[in-house]
């Protein structure tokens, strides 16, 4: 029972009468059924006899004497509470994201500053009756003084974000009744994913438990035209010298169907170009690619936006993938059958990583062309095949004792040589016929080889040695892993030392200034030094191996004969394949850049790791590093800094971007090691490619809640909200009234009273 009362001013006392004994409903049903249990007992106990006005007086005294021992079990009290009624709210929810801005926009926010001028008097008439709350939101959510404060008040703008908008507002005060949400914006959602045939799942959005009320503001659609790329979309992996598909869509908006540009580069160098048509404002093209460089590879993909474009910043996108390895690709090619040309094939086919190739020319092309097939099982050298359609799908070529003007492979040295500049690797090997006048080691892939051959006007007889000798370990070779048979670098010199002799030397001129010589020979000479046996180097972004000798095949029985190893030339050959492939077990300096990609406004971390020629921990080093990036403004920016090893020769940090876009961290230490890593940094406005109004989303929104939809207007009397409104309890007190000895008398008058009357009717 409620007893209101005046209180003070916004407030309401009321009266209400409770029980304080604070029993269990359930026990107080069962004693008041035994009260009447006792009652009925008393009733049926007495002697009919007696006459029916005694046995009523006995029975109503046991009645008043049982109620009010269970009024005083109860504990009645009566309790004041003063209390207010709270208002509920209505959240105005405004957007104001680079959507409403960008691209045809500025009409957008226009429009939605007209729509709130134009139902302030309705707004206000609201407000006397519920508390007006108003928001900006575009990638979070920002409290407004009111319509005009808006714009300043959405702080991060990445976005647009409505189902986080919401959660902020239900979130924010969860304590205060929520009548209802007004939200106006242009639907272009950058957060919302949508299931693969198209769906959005708006589940969640039922659970606000207040009505949302859309309002579409699309603005003047004759101002928005724009062409951009809504995706440039590959798998999170590709695999080296495989073909990897990047998917592109793009979307026009406001422009007639055309044909447009669509460029993939890579470091601002054009790998491919396609022609895609848009049909019905939208075209797709797929970019096939074939990636030689192992790591994270990071792409970029542009269309040259037409002249009426207005928002040309939405024209490119950036796509990145880490690049695998799944096996070693080896085209090996060998002039003539050879002990050498055997074991190296054996070598390779046997190891379950590489995936060779193997050719071996045992007839010219002349001889194909004149002498036919007839009696013979083999075919005409596939030149125009390997170098022409797959020669960008091997990591390694290795041309064994090869001459290549009488196959006509003469003619693609010059694209050979720039396989390698590009990633790929080349190894020749053998003697006079590797590295003579008209050996694969002269020519155009002279450029790229560690060792420079003698010009063809030297005779012959000059270009070779037949005398055995023993191959002599350098001290770069002590320390490469091309030729580190084994871990420890005193085990290993000693290892060299005893391989057997080998049968002779291709003599050559010298080594190229940048080539690493790993084994040279004990006593002859070349013109700047020991004639090099082994000799390595890196030419752009690939590398190549020069292995002077054709009797290399002696160290596979070496070990086992004098109680050595028993896989040197397995161990050699492997290690090479590793090296020239740039295979990051066998890199002295590691670098690693998390997390991929990088947020614009996130952090970098930079890891670094460094091993000395014995490939152990370098403490203490001091290396250089430099980040490098294209600015918006298409000018190169740097950021260069040192880092120093700690004992353990690791180095860990923190950057933080300042652009977006690919970047590049280079690391250089000492000793000339050197590696490049790239990276991208995440471009942070979204809004660039959500540019389209989606005023179905809005009405979808509006469904799910329960509100209503509207376009271009504030419609309040559709306006749906919830009675929200709550009493909020200001103070309580509790008076209570069975605690008086009033109580207590009546209770022993009545059992007195109970029990004169038995003894006078002459019952006990």
């Amino acid at each position: 029972m409620h007893l209101p009362a005046a209180a003070g001013q916004g407030a309401l006392d009321l009266w209400q009468i409770t029980a304080a004994g604070g029993l269990d409903p359930s026990l107080l049903v069962v004693i008041v059924a035994a009260a009447l249990a006792a009652v009925v007992f008393t009733w049926r106990s007495l002697d009919p006899g007696l006459g029916l006005a005694r046995r009523l007086a006995i029975t109503g005294m046991r009645t008043l004497v049982l109620g009010v021992a269970l009024f005083i079990l109860v504990q009645p009290t009566l309790r004041e509470r003063t209390v207010r009624e709270v208002q509920d709210r209505v959240a105005i929810l405004v957007d104001a994201s680079g959507s409403m801005t960008r691209g045809g926009g500025a009409s957008r926010l226009a429009a939605e500053k007209r729509i709130l001028a134009a139902a302030k008097a309705d707004l206000d008439r609201l407000g006397q009756k519920h508390r007006m709350d108003w928001y900006g939101f575009a990638g979070g959510l920002a409290k407004a003084r009111g319509a005009d404060d808006i714009a300043e008040a959405t702080g991060d703008a990445g976005g647009t974000d409505i189902r986080g908008a919401l959660a902020r507002l239900v979130a924010e005060k969860a304590e205060e009744p929520l009548a209802g949400v007004l939200l106006l914006s242009d639907g272009a959602d950058t957060e919302l994913t949508r299931s693969a045939d198209g769906e959005l799942d708006l589940s969640w959005f039922k659970s606000i438990g207040a009505p949302v009320n859309t309002v579409a503001v699309t603005g003047s659609p004759a101002g928005q035209k724009d062409l951009f790329i809504v995706e440039a979309r590959a798998a999170p992996f590709a695999f080296s010298r495989s073909q990897t598909p990047i998917v592109v869509t793009l979307h026009s908006r406001g422009l007639a169907d055309r044909q447009a540009e669509v460029i993939l580069s890579e470091d601002g160098a054009v790998l491919q170009r396609r022609e895609v048509r848009l049909v019905g404002g939208e075209g797709r093209t797929t970019f096939m690619v074939s990636p030689s460089r192992l790591g994270r590879e990071v792409l970029t993909v542009s269309a040259p936006p037409p002249p009426e474009d207005q928002v040309p910043e939405n024209n490119r996108a950036h796509v990145t993938f880490e690049v695998l390895r799944d096996k070693f690709r080896v085209l090996h090619l060998a002039g003539l059958p050879s002990w050498d040309q055997r074991f190296v094939r054996d070598t390779l086919k046997s190891w379950p990583r590489v995936d060779l190739v193997s050719f071996y020319i045992l007839r010219t092309a002349y001889q194909s062309s004149t002498l036919g097939s007839a009696g013979l099982a083999l075919i005409p050298f596939p030149t125009e095949a390997i170098f022409e359609e797959h020669l960008d799908e091997f990591d390694v070529i290795i041309f064994q004792d090869f001459e290549p003007l009488p196959y006509g492979v003469d003619k693609y040295l010059e694209r050979v040589a720039d396989f390698v500049r590009r990633g790929g690797a080349v190894a020749v090997v053998g003697g006079p016929r590797a590295f003579g006048p008209g050996g694969a080691g002269g020519g155009p892939l002279a450029d790229v080889l560690p060792l420079r051959p003698y010009p063809a006007s030297v005779p012959e007889r000059q270009l070779s040695d037949a005398t055995p000798f023993r191959a002599r370990l350098t001290a770069a070779g002590r320390r490469h892993p091309v030729t580190r048979l084994v871990s420890d670098e005193e085990e290993n010199k000693i290892l060299w030392r005893s391989l057997a002799r080998l049968d002779g030397a291709a003599r050559v001129a010298g080594t190229a200034s940048d080539a690493l010589v790993l084994v040279d020979h004990p006593y002859m000479q070349a013109e700047d030094g020991p004639l090099p046996i082994i000799a390595v180097r890196t030419v752009g972004n690939g590398r190549s191996l020069a292995v002077a000798t054709d009797s290399l095949w002696r160290y596979r029985f070496t070990g086992p004969m004098e109680g050595g190893p028993t896989d040197v030339l397995p161990s050699f050959w492997r290690k090479a394949i590793a090296w020239l492939t740039a295979d990051p077990e066998l890199e002295r300096l590691r670098v690693h850049v998390t997390p991929s990609p990088v947020r614009a406004h996130g952090t970098a971390r930079f890891d670094v790791e460094m091993l000395d020629e014995a490939y152990k921990p370098l403490p203490g080093a001091t290396l250089s590093a430099t980040v490098s990036w294209i600015d918006a403004r298409d000018k190169e920016r740097q950021d260069t800094f040192d880092l120093r090893l700690d004992g353990e020769g690791r180095y860990g940090r923190e950057w933080t971007p300042k652009g977006a876009g690919p970047h590049r961290l280079t690391v250089k230490g000492p000793g000339g090691a050197e590696v490049a890593v790239r990276f991208l940094v995440e471009e942070s406005d979204k809004e660039l490619k959500h540019l389209a109004p989606d005023e179905p989303l809005l009405a979808a929104i509006a469904d799910a809640t329960g509100g209503s939809h509207s376009s271009g207007a504030i419609a309040l009397d559709d306006l749906r909200l919830t009675g929200a409104a709550r009493k909020e309890v200001l103070g309580r007190r509790d008076v209570p009234i069975w605690d008086h000895p009033l109580a207590i008398l009546l209770l022993v008058g009545l059992l007195a009273g109970e029990w004169a009357l038995r003894r006078r009717v002459g019952l006990h």
